[in-house]
């Protein structure tokens, strides 16, 4: 049995039009977004998507245009910005914008990133059975993670993958202080 999902199914462009050159207008040529990401760094830590549709914005509040629409509960984002209520995220592609923090899980997750299926082992050994094998963009919850696997969890779907596939298990510099 495979799991399956596919990765650029799962966010949706929308344009941002006439609503961006109006921002960059209105403060006298330099986007708010950039002033707003200028004083809001933060040690990088892990959240994931709490709703099955959120909301990147090139700002830190609703009034910016939307950037993208994630369409995939429990998708990974590295937090690397706040500001009051907001965060300024980065998804597995690279892009980075801002999430109002109810949009925001603290639940650990991960997304399958590897050029073909992953296998999903019985145990944190390549020599154990294989349970699933995941192919990319599948998303999951990860726990038990040592130094080369993590315990990957798609559905109630369990395994121990390889960390080297996934997106979402680097220990990052924020992450004590969560």
């Amino acid at each position: 049995m495979t799991i399956t999902g596919v990765l650029r199914a799962n966010r949706i462009r929308v344009g941002l039009g006439a609503a961006l050159a109006a921002a960059v207008l209105l403060t006298g040529g330099m986007a708010p977004a950039l002033l707003a990401q200028a004083k809001s760094a933060v040690d990088p830590y892990w959240m994931s998507l709490r709703k099955d549709k959120a909301y990147l914005r090139t700002g830190p509040r609703d009034i910016y245009p939307i950037k993208w629409v994630y369409v995939r509960k429990n998708m990974p984002m590295k937090v690397v910005g706040k500001e009051s209520d907001w965060r300024m995220v980065e998804d597995p592609d690279g892009t980075q914008g801002w999430m109002h923090l109810k949009l925001l899980s603290t639940q650990r997750t991960a997304m399958v990133t590897s050029n073909g299926p992953s296998t999903m082992h019985d145990a944190a050994d390549p020599k154990s059975r294989i349970n699933w094998r995941a192919e990319p963009g599948v998303v999951g919850k990860i726990s038990d993670c040592t130094a080369t696997y993590c315990l990957f969890d798609v559905a109630g779907r369990l395994g121990y993958i390889k960390r080297d596939a996934i997106w979402g298990d680097e220990d990052l510099p924020g992450e004590k202080d969560k």
